[in-house]
């Protein structure tokens, strides 16, 4: 079902959205019976890739924050084989591959998350797993170059984040005026408002700006939803009380 409307909807976030908290309350549900997830699973996505099935099914937040990386650059490597490297042997299209990786969107949140922590050069295996998410239907070229514009703003959001003040007007003109996927920029500039202390006294005024549109509000109030679903099995009370004030509002507007 999720399959088809999908390709109805050319990807559409709050399908996409329903997708992965659809596959939380699975994985939640089959963990309390104790049931074999790996069965499960492959029953589930009998075209995913074993392996990349098997490490995406892990639940992200119960990993400590030192060795988040590791399985990040793994699934990476994972996915780029599959959907690149002719010589790899892969019989699945680069939609199999991204159908797959979409149900589980915690580790999308976790590459966000470790790309505005760090200070170094950001790993190149987490930027293709967000050029991947986002436009899985480019070409490596195209995704290089989404990568080149990714590594540019996040180097610019960085440099906002270590100056003596942050404002709305600051985050809203980071976004580039480039080509890169619009709904890549706004995943980046609302994961800086909802997980970063300096973000928290702006959220509202720059989520404001951003919202200028039914169909950006509405990716917005998907994006929220999900966010605060994770947020309350993560227990981080400033930022889920954030999101939940800002779904409130948007959800008033659509």
């Amino acid at each position: 079902m999720f399959r088809f409307v999908l390709l109805e909807t050319d990807g559409a976030p709050e399908v996409i959205a329903a997708l992965q908290v659809f596959t939380w309350c699975m994985a939640e549900a089959l963990g309390k019976e104790n049931k074999q997830m790996k069965f499960s699973l492959k029953t589930y996505f009998p075209y995913g890739a074993p392996a990349l099935t098997a490490v995406l099914s892990q639940h992200p937040e119960a990993i400590p924050q030192r060795h988040q990386l590791q399985p990040l650059l793994h699934i990476s490597q994972l996915l780029r084989e599959a959907v690149e490297d002719p010589t790899h042997g892969s019989q699945q299209t680069p939609f199999e591959s991204w159908f797959l990786f979409i149900h589980f969107g915690g580790w999308v949140d976790l590459a966000v998350q470790q790309l505005l922590r760090t200070e170094a050069e950001p790993p190149e295996g987490l930027l293709w797993l967000l050029a991947f998410y986002y436009s899985p239907q480019d070409g490596s070229q195209q995704r290089v170059q989404t990568m080149v514009e990714l590594k540019a703003l996040l180097s610019h959001l960085l440099m906002l984040l270590r100056g003596e003040r942050l404002s709305a007007v600051d985050v809203q003109k980071a976004a580039p005026r480039a080509p890169i996927c619009g709904q890549l920029v706004r995943r980046l500039l609302l994961s800086l408002l909802l997980w970063t202390p300096e973000g928290h006294p702006i959220a509202r005024e720059a989520v404001t700006h951003m919202a200028h549109t039914d169909a950006v509000t509405h990716e917005i109030v998907g994006f929220l939803d999900q966010t605060l679903y994770r947020l309350d099995h993560l227990c981080v009370e400033a930022s889920r009380k954030l999101a939940r004030e800002l779904l409130q509002e948007l959800g008033a507007q659509v």
